[in-house]
């Protein structure tokens, strides 16, 4: 088993007129989440908050983790290679045996219908949506470890906050407003630019929210840098017409999109994910789509909305 990296606590950094982090007792987190950039956001949002987190990336190490060792919460990605969230904590809870009960919280950017009964099905606790605002962590961390009544009651089991959907903006509600969508239907509100209220593809404002602005420039260009790399991917994978690859790169892409606030993007790979395997005539428009979006993010970025960039 590849070692979880172990970083050290940082201090918490909560203002004043937001949910307070109760003490941290130096508890230790396990992350299981298979994205380098990804990886990186949930450790700073845990570091910001003072705590220390092991991190994992796939379901299997996770489980390998939690049978050496004793961890106040698991952040679990659903959709991650070799073993998924899901398998991985229906494992647990076997090796668990009753005798003990560690809290594993989901957190997905897919927004598809179901999830959140998947998750509980598995034996998950609770259901964080990505992007995960610090109001949000804060509250799943009194919750399930500093063991607040005041955060449990009120907060249904795999509810996430509708206070948090509405600071993000026109991007996250359009980009949940219709999970359902169809193949052509996505084409179609991929077709004419741009799609969201905002002219801006990506909320830098909200980015320094959600994650601080210490080292943005290179938290952005490890972005942009694995976009590019998912998009090679994908070009491969329709290229070889292997409709699980396509599906599977483009879920990665969409992910990411969503925890960069870059919501057009995101939509635009989720169409293509949608259409992998079912709808073979669409695939080349969507990436082609996919692609320009992209690009369009880029640009936003480079034209000096990041500085040292």
């Amino acid at each position: 088993m590849a070692k979880p990296v172990l970083l050290g606590s940082a201090q918490n950094n909560a203002q004043e007129n937001k949910p307070q982090l109760l003490a941290t007792k130096e508890e230790l987190v396990l992350i299981a989440e298979d994205n380098p950039v990804m990886q990186e956001l949930a450790l700073r949002q845990l570091m910001r908050l003072g705590y220390r987190a092991d991190l994992v990336k796939n379901g299997r190490q996770a489980v390998e983790a939690l049978s050496q060792r004793q961890y106040a919460l698991v952040l679990m990605d659903c959709q991650m290679p070799e073993m998924d969230g899901y398998e991985a904590t229906l494992l647990i809870r076997r090796q668990e045996k009753g005798e003990r009960h560690v809290p594993i919280v989901a957190m997905t950017a897919s927004a598809m219908k179901g999830d959140r009964e998947n998750c509980l099905a598995s034996g998950m606790d609770d259901y964080l949506s990505k992007p995960v605002s610090q109001n949000d962590l804060i509250r799943v961390l009194n919750k399930w470890v500093n063991k607040s009544d005041a955060e449990s009651e009120g907060s249904g089991l795999l509810s996430p906050s509708s206070e948090k959907e509405a600071s993000l903006g026109p991007g996250l509600a359009q980009y949940k407003k219709e999970p359902q969508a169809t193949a052509e239907q996505q084409a179609k509100l991929l077709s004419a630019a741009p799609q969201s209220v905002s002219d801006m593809p990506l909320d830098v404002k909200e980015l320094s929210v959600l994650y601080g602005e210490e080292d943005m420039p290179r938290l952005v260009k490890s972005f942009l840098e694995e976009c590019e790399t998912l998009l090679r991917d994908l070009g491969e994978a329709i290229a070889r017409v292997n409709s699980e690859e396509i599906s599977r790169q483009a879920h990665q892409l969409k992910g990411l999109a969503v925890v960069m606030t870059a919501f057009d993007l995101s939509q635009a790979a989720l169409a293509l994910e949608r259409s992998a395997g079912k709808h073979s005539e669409e695939i080349l428009p969507l990436f082609r789509c996919l692609q320009e979006e992209f690009v369009r993010v880029k640009d936003y970025l480079f034209q000096g909305s990041v500085e040292g960039l």
